[in-house]
């Protein structure tokens, strides 16, 4: 006859291994959870210096070097590089250990109104959209028709 308790196995081998598993499993889900976290924050880190360049970019067209290093620091970054071709102004902005580029131009606004004129319209607003080098090459121009009139 055969002996039915060799068949099934002994609880008393495995006790612990549920904890040991489950400590495991503790330790799998934090490590996730931090790269989950560092990732996060990199991905933050790459929008504030891209939004830091731009605010630079812009600056530095208007109020030269100093006026972009103020803005990059006003933004969280450091300003890295500044350089001046022709109308445009190029800089790369660090916020943390993550650097962005960016490119503004100066364009030619129109001139205002003389008064008593006779035209009422006001001229159309011309502003310049910074754009990330290495993306589309130029920056944007964005042109608005004007939408008021003056009162005579």
């Amino acid at each position: 006859m055969h002996d039915l308790h060799a068949c099934v196995p002994r609880v008393g081998r495995q006790r612990g291994a549920a904890t040991v598993l489950t400590a495991a499993t503790a330790v799998l889900a934090a490590m996730v959870a931090l790269a989950v976290v560092h990732g996060g924050q990199r991905i933050i880190e790459g929008a504030r210096a891209r939004t830091a360049a731009d605010a630079a970019a812009l600056a530095g067209v208007e109020g030269g070097r100093a006026e972009a290093e103020r803005l990059a620091v006003a933004n969280g970054g450091r300003l890295d590089r500044y350089t001046v071709s022709g109308g445009d102004v190029l800089v790369s902005v660090r916020v943390g250990d993550r650097t962005a580029t960016a490119r503004a131009r100066a364009l030619a606004v129109p001139a205002a109104p003389v008064p008593n004129s006779t035209s009422t319209a006001c001229p159309p607003a011309t502003a310049t959209v910074p754009d990330r080098v290495g993306t589309h090459g130029a920056p944007a121009r964005v042109r608005r028709p004007a939408s008021r009139t003056l009162p005579p």
